[in-house]
């Protein structure tokens, strides 16, 4: 993503290599006092075509938006990914590619597809448990934005397997 996109900064409508957006030359100020672009357009699928085909994390990600009050993302999933929670923030999953087992809760997984959204409040234990067909790629909003480090694994021993996210490198 752009040096200017990742501090947030306003600038002449300019394209981010990486997320490919278009920022708005009109700003509003947030109530930290950073102004942001009003509005952005991306090229999703450009985007997921720089997903790399493996990983060494879990999931690679890339932050659309990262406002206060929520973030957008999207990330790819590579391995499956351990039960777990947010504590800060509610989440929003809409599968574009791929299928998945995803589990909530203590429900038994369901068969998540491309076009399908689950959502759920902040401290509800999730998963997938497999995937089913490659590539999965997820667009998130989580609402307030939630911080990377916001992954609270049942498991704490799910940690040590593999780091959880990188973050998409320039092409």
């Amino acid at each position: 993503m752009c040096k200017s996109h990742l501090r947030n900064e306003v600038v002449p409508p300019v394209r981010c290599r990486v997320a490919r957006c278009i920022q708005s030359r009109r700003t509003r100020q947030a109530p930290n006092k950073l102004e942001y672009a009003l509005f952005n357009f991306f090229d999703i699928d450009k985007i997921i075509d720089q997903f790399p085909d493996e990983a060494d994390s879990t999931i690679v990600d890339v932050y659309l938006t990262d406002e206060p009050s929520a973030s957008s993302r999207l990330f790819r999933v590579y391995y499956p990914i351990p039960r777990h929670y947010h504590e800060t923030c509610e989440e929003h999953l809409y599968l574009l590619t791929g299928k998945v087992a995803f589990s909530i809760e203590d429900e038994p997984p369901r068969i998540l597809a491309a076009g399908q959204l689950v959502t759920f409040e902040r401290n509800t234990i999730h998963a997938i448990t497999e995937i089913l067909d490659s590539p999965a790629v997820f667009f998130t909003v989580d609402a307030p934005r939630r911080v990377p480090t916001d992954v609270v694994y049942v498991n704490p021993d799910d940690a040590k397997v593999r780091p959880f996210v990188t973050h998409l490198k320039s092409s």
